[in-house]
């Protein structure tokens, strides 16, 4: 009999934690996000996927991506097809369409380089006034402008991701491309190790979360939530060169 009781007090205690552990994906919101297809696979292993998911989940709502370009993301959050804009420029916004809801909590610092493969006369390739045939993720505008205002001569070419990024600059197609240091650091892949950065110009500048105006009154919690469940992981500053 004794056993009998410990054995159902086990079973009670058992579907009490299950009950109270975790929300069940399928009861959660989906909120649709749009982001740049050139981080389609990097995405999926960012600690930054672990903490929009955390964070939305406090609210009741789980993420779902659709890779698009981003002036095509902008437009579609603005009409409603998408809730959000996942990672935007401010500037960007107030120029095209300041009507979207900002995230206060600051979601991501852009920082964007320079990488190639090392020529002989590395100082010839990052002269600022050469023509220079420059890659430039697709959906990144405010990193292609910023760049232009340095690097006056150059073309600008549009990448859809840094796969095709880097075989470019392995064929010489490319001079350079504008990339982010860390994901080349993650970047497992015999093209991208050979990568250096060739320019000690920096283009910085912050990133935010942008809603569609009928999800305004979930911008304050969300960016509660999202201070609460930042991961230790993610450094919001730009690593040094």
């Amino acid at each position: 009999m004794l056993r009998r009781r410990i054995f159902l007090c086990g079973l009670l205690l058992i579907s009490t934690f299950n009950y109270a552990d975790t929300t069940e994906p399928s009861s959660l919101i989906p909120l649709n996000f749009g982001f740049y297809p050139g981080f389609e696979k990097t995405y999926p292993h960012s600690p930054y996927k672990v903490w929009l998911e955390a964070a939305l989940k406090r609210e009741g709502y789980r993420p779902k991506i659709h890779w698009l370009p981003g002036r095509r993301i902008l437009s579609q959050v603005n009409n409603g097809l998408l809730d959000g804009d996942l990672l935007r420029a401010e500037a960007v916004v107030k120029a095209n369409f300041p009507n979207l809801v900002r995230v206060p909590t600051r979601f991501g610092r852009a920082c964007y380089a320079g990488y190639g493969y090392a020529p002989r006369d590395a100082h010839k390739i990052i002269h600022k006034d050469m023509p220079l045939q420059i890659g430039n993720l697709e959906g990144l505008l405010q990193v292609k402008e910023e760049a232009q205002k340095h690097f006056s001569n150059a073309s600008f070419s549009v990448i859809s991701d840094t796969r095709t990024a880097f075989k470019l600059l392995a064929a010489g197609r490319l001079d350079l491309m504008l990339l982010p240091p860390q994901p080349i650091s993650r970047f497992e892949n015999i093209f991208a190790t050979k990568l250096v950065r060739l320019t000690a110009h920096e283009i910085q500048f912050d990133a935010y979360m942008y809603l569609n105006p009928r999800h305004r009154d979930l911008a304050e919690k969300l960016a509660v939530s999202l201070e609460a469940t930042k991961p230790d992981a993610i450094n919001l500053d730009c690593p040094s060169p």
